[in-house]
């Protein structure tokens, strides 16, 4: 497995091996889906939200049932994506947007909202979905990347710590690892589609449609 700064981390399998597809989402989303929801910090809450079913969004889901964290709410509008949510351990599905998806996660939780919120779009709808069902004094983790703004008012009344920042994929990729080699952890299912190189400018169009959530290139 290459990384940018030339080194390699060895597979113990060839190329061939059934868990080559797992292998790939290491380097990428699924580090950034459990370092989304390491950084929530310690103790792991009770009830986490991902607003966001793309890529990272379930990686979150998975990297939080993981966790052991009891109720997983996953916000998304895929209805593809949001059955790969609940078999990464999503346990409550939520497709409604805007006011609607928000007062749907805050009735479940008995007005509470959520400890942990992880943010992965990236838009500024989604990071003001994610600060209302936080739960005051939790975490909203952004993993969407810095595409909006939060109210910094909101965050201090309320006591809501927002996390944020380059994922340390090296730090999470041993374990990671080691857990798709004893069969432990597959993220494969979110490639949901299969191109050739010579087609990859397709396959970042399917991306960028909606088409696809992630798109594996085989040569």
């Amino acid at each position: 497995m290459p990384f940018a700064d030339g080194t390699l981390v060895p597979v113990p399998f060839d190329e061939y091996d059934e868990r080559i597809p797992a292998v790939l989402t290491l380097a990428d989303v699924m580090a950034t889906g459990q370092h989304a929801v390491h950084t929530g910090g310690r103790p792991v809450p009770e009830t986490m939200a991902v607003v966001g079913d793309g890529q990272v969004g379930l990686c979150a889901v998975l990297a939080a049932s993981r966790l052991g964290i009891e109720r997983i709410f996953l916000l998304g509008h895929h209805e593809d994506r949001l059955r790969i949510g609940q078999k990464f351990g999503a346990t409550d599905l939520v497709s409604s947007r805007g006011a609607e998806s928000r007062a749907q996660v805050i009735d479940a939780t008995g007005g509470a909202g959520a400890g942990l919120v992880v943010e992965a779009v990236g838009e500024q709808d989604a990071l003001d979905t994610a600060l209302a069902i936080c739960v005051d004094g939790g975490v909203v983790s952004v993993a969407g990347g810095p595409h909006g703004s939060l109210d910094s008012t909101a965050c201090s009344s309320r006591n809501i710590t927002v996390r944020s920042g380059p994922v340390p994929v090296r730090a999470y990729l041993p374990a990671l690892l080691g857990e798709v080699i004893a069969g432990k952890l597959d993220p494969s299912a979110i490639f949901d589609r299969t191109l050739k190189l010579a087609d990859v400018g397709h396959g970042y169009q399917a991306m960028v449609d909606r088409d696809a959530t992630k798109v594996l290139i085989t040569l």
